[in-house]
């Protein structure tokens, strides 16, 4: 009889799906071997049985569910720190390439100096280290006063303020952040008893920022004012923020500069530039 029970209990498990809807007249219909009180018990085991199956299963599906979204929320995190939020939403929605015109945004270009000399005596995992330790403070800062890092290319760092969302005071947050590079610098070198300097470079005008590609893909600028801004660091002075005539122009109210005359630069010819002096005219540029 034992046996018989569990046979047709097994095969009546087997017959109906795990969230098929059944009632009593369509389970008995299944049961014509069993009689009586073990007919009772069949259908009451078999009840049981399915309550224990669908909890356990709406438990699997509910820690199955938390999972995919605390994926979610990580991929999340891991695609807006690559990408500025509204351009991450652009390409959710399958927006493909990006590229946006700006009528003026601020560059911001600063390097290592003496960098090459540098890590060819210094270990790789100290010299990745120290790079890890300076950039991070660097993006630290850039996240208190709302620029957009864009990327580090070996020993440079490349940053923009005025996109993907327009803030007039794009130039003055720009000079903000090139003074608290300095001062971050001056910390770093105190805390590791090193002597690194940098030299800054900061430029504004018309730029084009977007996403191409299909693969490894950045939120990049182009444009001649991206040019520009290199050439400031490049031509720059080492612990100093070398800005051009443009940027001077628009915040020459606020700041102290010295004027460095007219300098030939490569790829540009004849420019008055200007190196900023440390202490503000005015109070510090807020967050945007």
């Amino acid at each position: 009889m034992k046996l018989m029970m569990t046979t047709v209990l097994l095969a009546l498990c087997l017959s109906v799906p795990l969230y098929a809807q059944v009632n009593t007249d369509s389970l008995e219909a299944r049961l014509p071997q069993v009689e009586g009180a073990e007919r009772l018990a069949v259908l009451a085991f078999f009840i049981y049985s399915r309550y224990r199956l669908r909890t356990r299963a709406n438990l699997a599906l509910q820690s199955a569910n938390e999972q995919i979204s605390h994926k979610n929320e990580e991929n999340e995190h891991l695609l807006l720190n690559i990408l500025p939020e509204p351009i991450a939403e652009r390409l959710r929605n399958g927006e493909e390439p990006i590229a946006d015109a700006f009528a003026e945004a601020t560059v911001l270009f600063s390097d290592i100096v003496h960098f090459t000399q540098f890590s060819s005596r210094t270990p790789a995992d100290d010299l990745v280290d120290m790079l890890n330790g300076l950039f991070s403070a660097f993006d630290d800062l850039a996240f208190d006063l709302g620029v957009e890092k864009i990327k580090t290319i070996g020993d440079a760092y490349m940053a923009v303020t005025g996109l993907p969302v327009h803030r007039a005071d794009h130039a003055e947050v720009m000079v903000e952040m090139a003074l608290g590079m300095l001062a971050a610098l001056d910390r770093f070198n105190a805390e590791r008893g090193m002597s690194l300097e940098i030299r800054v470079g900061i430029n504004t005008g018309p730029v084009v920022a977007g996403v191409i590609g299909k693969h490894k893909f950045i939120y990049d600028l182009w444009g001649d004012a991206v040019n520009t801004a290199s050439r400031m660091e490049s031509h720059g002075v080492s612990g100093r923020v070398h800005v051009s005539g443009s940027t001077y122009e628009r915040v020459k109210d606020r700041y102290a500069f010295t004027c460095r005359g007219v300098i030939d630069v490569k790829g540009k010819g004849l420019m008055e530039t200007y190196l900023l002096e440390e202490q503000s005219v005015a109070s510090p540029v807020a967050s945007g």
